[in-house]
């Protein structure tokens, strides 16, 4: 018979503060020495996993074994655990054998007493609530069992629903997308609609969904890894919720998750394979696989959703549609009836605009797939395209992703970008890694504004009506650090990271720390090859922290409002490390710039601070420039303390060559070495001079 185990607090029963937390704990025969995992199952019979795992206090969950007494291990901690069905078969095994001496009568009532006394010892050590309140606290959403039970143990019973029970096939060729909903309607029938519960697949399988599948509120869908493909011609979604009118928050369930589940659509007939959550508020997308899934579209797809967690997404090759490669893993839009592309059957009144709001997406990533002799480049990893005036994306994170191989941007219009959001606000990109081997016009991460008056994406209309209309919605507070890109090396000129802004709706608050390598070729003599590690145009409070080698340029900026540059490194750099033309309050503070055709053209500047700048030259020959400092039709400038080195036959004359009228500026206690001139003021330009120091070559 199979004894059940109602699960127990794994303690050394030697010493109380020797508890298995979070461990792997092997069930086995107290008389197998080599401790082999015995059978398991759960109150239904189906087998589960052993070892076990313990929760953050130490608890093992319910099983069955076939044994009335079980050992247990985790780590250096050994048990001895004994089913109260053993208990009392011994118990009943006694009294009918009640000519067995007194004396093994009193053992074993001295062993009741000590398990007894145990049992208490261990009640007491986790002041065991009754039956009762553990039902209600595991029914609770958000109390400390139900997290454990969510984190650490497969939900049964009534919690759950197989999909082989309702008609499932799995063989990949056959629909079985009626079996999934008629799961995920059992579960919202049968425990009431905010109840939920987990649509499993116990043994996992390949399931074909020719037509979408509806979640509702506190639905999990959690396939073990199973394979969810889609053969049909028409429509391309999965899994789907949607409020079905309503506006809102949570208007479209509250609670949903996909979990382990391998997408696949079909590249050779151009099948994509796609899920959309609308007004969804707490999404758990985690553990998810694509493979050659997105065409023309999305992953994922997420409208006007709250509290969005996706973690471990992975995308394999795009198939591009010509004139669109802004195809991402994960697609962050309003509430907009044209957003969602007829894919989902909501009442117009469902349409009201709402941003996506708290996003995270971490440890993701997205790279190139193989397949028949063909290279399908890889997704982009995540965008926003929607406009609605006045409502941006907020609080949007980016966190430990990495992207190989996502193709030139040329063709995407206003999504230019390997991650490209427009609209947002409140926007963190940490840890992400960039691996480029295409040479080609890239942007690696776009943030920016729609760059016309556009059409206000549609609310409650298929396509927008003529008048209306938004100007251009840039973004605000955006942070980019500790991003490393690895290019390719190529000849063509893009940039790394963009981020602008438009006349009058400037990008408000924006800071870069960023690693680059490779964006031009080892050698170069046309002095414009290459890429630029970070173009910025119409932002306001700036702040860059930045690292290259090899570019053509570090920075390339425009119409700033305070632009701050601090303790930047560069290392073989073809053109000027820095570009800043037409802005207000520019510091360049700290930097190092080695082997460089030139440190930086500042024209049109007001209010300029250079501070302790480093720079050299190895180049000989004829060159673009013949200054390391280009500073033109600029006011209010300050130098001092800037430094710079150029070999004998270098074409820069000048550390400094100051023209184009500048005024009220100062050039103290700058040294140059192998120059003409420190400093050369041309006619026009009021410049004060002291304490400057030439050096020869």
């Amino acid at each position: 018979m199979a004894y059940p185990y109602p699960g127990f607090f794994a303690i050394d029963p030697n010493n109380p503060s020797g508890v298995a937390i979070e461990s792997t704990l092997t069930i086995f025969d107290p008389a197998d020495t080599a401790q082999t995992p015995i059978l398991l199952t759960d109150s239904e019979g189906l087998q589960l996993a052993n070892p076990l795992t313990t929760n953050q206090w130490g608890f093992v969950g319910a099983f069955y074994a076939d044994l009335d007494q079980v050992s247990w291990v985790a780590g250096e901690l050994v048990g001895l655990e004994q089913s109260f069905d053993g208990v009392r078969n011994m118990a009943i095994t006694a009294e009918e054998n009640s000519g067995i001496s007194a004396d093994l009568a009193r053992d074993a009532a001295n062993d009741a007493a000590i398990a007894k006394q145990a049992a208490i010892d261990a009640a007491t050590l986790v002041t065991a609530p009754s039956s009762a309140a553990v039902e209600t606290m595991i029914n609770t959403e958000g109390s400390a069992p139900r997290i454990a039970l969510e984190q650490h143990f497969t939900r049964r019973g009534e919690l759950y629903a197989n999909v082989w029970d309702f008609g499932a096939v799995g063989d990949g060729i056959t629909d079985d997308s009626e079996a999934f909903r008629q799961a995920a309607l059992y579960l919202r029938g049968t425990f009431g609609q905010d109840d939920g519960g987990t649509i499993v697949a116990r043994p996992s399988g390949d399931f074909n969904l020719g037509s979408q599948v509806r979640l509702f509120s506190n639905q999990t869908v959690d396939l073990e890894y199973s394979h969810v493909r889609r053969t049909a011609d028409a429509g391309y979604v999965a899994f789907c919720a949607y409020s079905g009118g309503a506006a809102g928050y949570g208007s479209g369930g509250r609670n949903i998750a996909l979990k382990r589940i391998r997408f696949h659509g079909d590249f050779t007939n151009g099948r994509a394979l796609n899920n959309i959550f609308h007004h969804v508020d707490g999404l758990i997308l985690e553990d998810l696989h694509f493979d050659q899934a997105v065409v023309n579209g999305h992953g994922l797809d997420i409208m006007g959703c709250r509290k969005v967690r996706a973690k471990r997404v992975t995308g394999a090759g795009r198939y591009e549609v010509a004139g669109r490669a802004y195809v991402e893993l994960m697609q962050i839009d309003h509430s907009t009836k044209g957003g969602a592309g007829g894919e989902l059957a909501e009442a117009d009144t469902a349409w009201d605009g709402l941003p996506c709001v708290d996003v995270i997406m971490e440890d993701s990533k997205t790279y190139p797939l193989e397949l028949n002799g063909t290279t399908y480049l890889a997704p982009r990893l995540i965008g926003s395209h929607s406009r609605v005036e006045r409502l941006r994306h907020k609080t949007i994170k980016i966190l430990g992703c990495e992207i190989t191989d996502s193709g030139i941007t040329t063709n995407d219009g206003n999504y230019q970008g390997w991650i490209h959001l427009i609209h947002a606000e409140d926007v963190l990109i940490d840890g992400l890694t960039i691996n480029s081997s295409i040479d080609g016009d890239t942007i690696f991460i776009g943030i920016g504004a729609v760059d016309q008056t556009y059409p206000l994406s549609s609310v409650a209309q298929s396509s927008p009506a003529a008048d209306m209309t938004v100007g251009p919605v840039s973004c605000k507070d955006v942070r980019i650090r500790n991003v490393k890109i690895n290019g390719a090396g190529g000849t063509a000129q893009y940039s790394a990271i963009r981020a602008r802004g438009w006349a009058g709706y400037p990008l408000e608050g924006l800071s870069i720390e960023a690693n680059a390598e490779n964006l031009s070729p080892a050698t170069d003599t046309t002095f414009l090859a290459g890429g630029t590690l970070a173009y910025i145009s119409y932002a306001d409070t700036v702040k860059l922290n930045l690292r290259a080698s090899k570019a053509m340029r570090v920075v390339n900026a425009n119409n700033c409002n305070g632009l701050t540059i601090q303790s930047l490194e560069a290392r073989t750099i073809h053109r000027n490390v820095l570009q800043i033309q037409n802005s207000l309050g520019v510091v360049v503070n700290n930097s190092n710039m080695n082997e460089v055709i030139s440190a930086g053209y500042l024209s049109g500047i007001i209010g300029l601070d250079l501070h302790n700048n480093a720079s050299d030259s190895t180049f000989v020959g004829v060159g673009p420039f013949e200054h390391f400092w280009g500073i033109t039709g600029c006011t209010d400038v300050a130098t001092s303390g800037n430094r710079g080195k150029v070999p004998t036959g270098s074409p820069l004359k000048y550390l400094m060559n100051w023209y184009g009228n500048t005024s009220s500026s100062s050039s103290l206690v700058n040294q140059g070495r192998g120059f003409t001139k420190v400093n050369n003021i041309q006619s026009g330009s009021t410049v004060t001079e002291a304490n400057s120091v030439l050096l020869s070559a």
